[in-house]
């Protein structure tokens, strides 16, 4: 009788002991889990940062910031080479059937290489393009 006494308090004190690792794991996974959020989140932040401090630069500016904002992004968040134009670029994002990014790529395209001044509405229209690239494409980080 003790040794099934004894197998009883054993096994008792395994699932105890296997309960508490399970428990203490699911906590540190949930801490990492929300460290990953954070950090993918802020660094989508920081893009949504620098457009809209976009409304403080001066007009003749602004393209070249705009150029600077969206080739970083896709850098960070497509992996696409710094050194591409925009025409290089849109073909890209319609072979990943990326609508928003490739429609994007053609209005910079135009805007910057068709030698005509950009007007107040285009810029808008690429600005409110590039925040919705930017909400709807996160930032894979190393974590």
């Amino acid at each position: 009788m003790t040794v099934i006494e004894n197998l009883g308090n054993v096994l008792i004190i395994s699932i105890i002991v296997i309960v508490l690792t399970l428990i203490i794991l699911v906590i540190i996974e949930r801490k990492f889990y929300l460290k990953l959020i954070r950090n993918i989140y802020s660094r989508n932040n920081f893009y949504m940062k620098k457009i809209a401090n976009l409304n403080k630069i001066g007009s003749k500016n602004i393209l070249v910031s705009i150029d600077q904002i969206a080739r970083n992004f896709f850098i960070e968040a497509f992996g696409t080479k710094n050194t591409e134009d925009y025409s290089k670029l849109e073909n890209f994002f319609k072979q990943k059937n990326q609508v928003e990014p490739a429609r994007f790529c053609e209005l910079m395209n135009h805007a910057l290489y068709s030698g005509k001044e950009i007007n107040q509405e285009d810029r808008e229209r690429l600005i409110l393009i590039l925040i919705e690239i930017v909400k709807n494409n996160l930032i894979a980080t190393k974590d």
